[in-house]
């Protein structure tokens, strides 16, 4: 592909990237008492923004958009650099791509508690919207900090603040048959603070669609179809508190996820009986410390197992996965430097009928951040050392920041990172894919730069990017043969990554993300040889507009990308698409807070198509309204005509 090879030499280290800044210090405003917000907890070990400080992260605000979309994957998927590969209504499994990277290679985490399985992928489908607070994206590869797994980037979801007093509902009713709700309450909890919240949800998920095999040749006969064997019902809570207890601090977590859904199979050969039976428990456990000169600890366990049950169609049998890793972090300041290190050792084992894999999971790192010319630069050189089961990895990475005058920064990273082939890859088959017990770890080298800019009125992020992708696995994908999965590709990647918001006043927000990508697998094999990689658009972009003040907010998001191919061989594809999507948010009360909300997706009625062929959803409405009552804002307000000091 030529535009690769242009691509790579005008890239060099990296792409060369500027920034327009717009704006001025943001001027004081003096807020009411009861509406001073409380101060911000600082990021926790496991945040992008303290554990990998040159890398490039963009944080998505969940909580202040749940109404706005179905699920967690649709807004994570405004971030440049990310795709969200679907296979289905609400409810069917959500996948995520970083950079070009396979889905196995994003690691996903819960309050830094992983989703993925040991070398698998995160379904997104099984997060909470509600209890997910904000998203941090960050690309590129990420060994040298997160570990094996983290080839395109880490997503790491942040679930809701636990201290502020409040008690939230909400139901909602759509198309397809859809019915969900949930209910949360956060608070002061014996000296700490909690939060629990409960959800559940059903769709039925039929819809029509189109299908015409022959379209194009005289042969052409369109037929009106319906989708079935896409319903899903889930259920489950997450439960979290922390509070001190002496000098440290003790914060744990669980999460319990229950998911019934069928599987469709594609469209030129349903599975109208396939079923999958899915039940999730995850927990974290973290004490740290902070102490007076800076340097900080932290002790965690993790612990998380899965159970599948799959039934009809192609499938049968069960699964279950197990994983459990006790870690230390911590940081030390030594003059200019910020020594940093993390070690780790745990267990991951699966059950499948006679295939009872087990691994022990073994990592150390170490990391000094350089501050220099006071403070404004850091250069962050990093390594770190994975051990699961028979395989050893090494991930090194060196970064760079600069933070300039009028919110101006400027990063640099070059790294390298793996992923070890999964347990389902090596020894469990399921039902369409086979097993392969000679597959060799994926590894992946990187090089980026940005440079972004922010002020009183928005910001504005520009970042290239060069990647090399070896040993892939592939699965070559002949439904209703099943498939073996292979090292059958080395994908060059590289591409472009906008990001913007604009806020010039208070009823008026203007957002979006773009990113360009190009992608071609040089594995000497013909079929194949110099062919874009399957599923890599190279062209996604999204532009969100709110208007209108609190009482009434209507926001329109477009969300667009170009022809994305199903194979290697460039031979099938879905063309590209631009959906449209609309809604309204209506404050009818303001204490307690009662909002209304009714969202439009996909209101230009395009047929899409999912990663295995099958239509997507045409358009679909959903309303729900939300309950709000802060607790702590009520307990501040005193009589209208004495308004009294203190803060939410």
């Amino acid at each position: 592909m030529g535009s690769w090879r242009w691509a790579r030499a005008c890239l060099g280290p990296a792409l060369s990237v500027a920034s327009i800044a717009w704006g001025q210090s943001p001027a004081t405003v003096e807020l009411p008492p009861v509406d001073v917000p409380v101060p911000a907890a600082p990021p926790p070990p496991e945040s992008p923004l303290v554990r990998d400080p040159t890398g490039l992260t963009t944080v998505v605000d969940v909580g202040s958009r749940r109404a706005e979309v179905p699920t967690v994957g649709a807004l994570v998927g405004e971030a440049p650099g990310v795709l969200v590969q679907q296979s289905g209504g609400l409810g069917q499994a959500e996948q995520l791509t970083l950079r070009g990277a396979s889905s196995t290679g994003v690691l996903v985490l819960l309050d830094g508690v992983p989703l993925n399985g040991l070398g698998g992928i995160a379904d997104l489908s099984l997060v909470p919207l509600p209890a997910v607070q904000r998203a941090e994206v960050l690309r590129g590869g990420a060994g040298a900090r997160y570990g094996a797994g983290a080839l395109g980037g880490v997503v790491n979801l942040v679930t809701r603040a636990a201290g502020e007093p409040v008690v939230t509902a909400d139901a909602a009713h759509g198309s397809f048959g859809t019915n969900q709700g949930s209910a949360s309450a956060s608070g002061p909890v014996l000296g700490g603070s909690g939060l629990l919240e409960l959800h559940a949800g059903h769709s039925d998920g039929d819809f029509t669609y189109v299908y015409d095999p022959l379209a194009g040749t005289p042969a052409s006969h369109p037929q009106t179809l319906v989708r079935q064997n896409n319903q899903a019902t889930w259920v489950g809570g997450l439960a979290k508190a922390g509070g001190p207890v002496g000098s440290w601090r003790l914060d744990g977590l669980v999460q319990l996820s229950s998911l019934s859904r069928g599987l469709a199979g594609t469209v030129d050969d349903p599975t109208p009986d396939a079923h999958q039976d899915f039940l999730g428990l995850q927990a974290g456990l973290r004490a740290s410390r902070a102490f007076a000169s800076g340097a900080d600890t932290s002790i965690r366990f993790d612990a998380r197992r899965e159970t599948n049950t799959f039934s009809g169609g192609f499938f049968s049998g069960d699964t279950a996965w197990w994983q459990a890793s006790l870690s230390w972090d911590g940081t030390l300041p030594v003059g200019h430097h910020w020594l940093s290190g993390s070690a780790s050792v745990g267990l991951s084992f699966a059950d499948s009928g006679g295939h009872s894999p087990r691994w022990a999971v073994t990592s150390l790192s170490l990391q000094d951040e350089w501050r220099l010319a006071s403070d404004r630069v850091s250069l962050v050189p990093s390594i770190r050392l994975d051990q699961a089961g028979p395989f050893v990895g090494l991930s090194p990475k060196l970064g760079v920041s600069w933070s300039g005058p009028a919110g101006l920064t400027l990063q640099a990273n070059v790294g390298q990172s793996y992923r070890v082939p999964s347990f389902l890859e090596l020894y469990i088959p399921t039902g369409p894919q086979l097993v392969n017990p000679d597959l060799r770890p994926e590894r992946g080298v990187f090089v980026d730069a940005g440079a972004g800019v922010a002020g009183a009125v928005g910001l504005f992020r520009v970042a290239g990017f060069a990647a090399q992708y070896q040993d892939l696995v592939v699965y070559d994908n002949q439904p209703p043969l099943p498939s073996r999965p292979r090292n059958s590709a080395v994908v060059n990647a590289a591409g472009l990554e906008v990001e913007g918001r604009l806020l010039p006043a208070p009823w008026l927000e203007l957002s979006g993300s773009y990113t360009l990508l190009f992608t071609e697998n040089i594995r000497d094999i013909e079929a194949f040889y110099l062919k874009e990689s399957p599923l890599r658009p190279r062209h996604r972009g999204t532009v969100r507009l709110a208007l209108g003040p609190p009482r009434v907010r209507v926001h329109a998001t477009v969300r667009a990308q170009s022809r994305m191919y199903l194979n290697g061989s460039n031979t099938q594809w879905i063309d590209g698409r631009a959906l449209l999507d609309a809604g309204i948010d209506v404050l009818a009360v303001s204490h307690p807070e009662v909002l209304l909300s009714l969202v439009g997706t996909n209101l230009g009625d395009v047929q899409t198509r999912d990663i295995d062929a099958y239509p997507l959803p045409g358009r679909a409405f959903l309303a729900t309204l939300t309950v709000r009552l802060d607790l702590g804002r009520a307990a501040a307000v005193s009589p209208p005509s004495l308004p009294t000091e203190g803060s939410r």
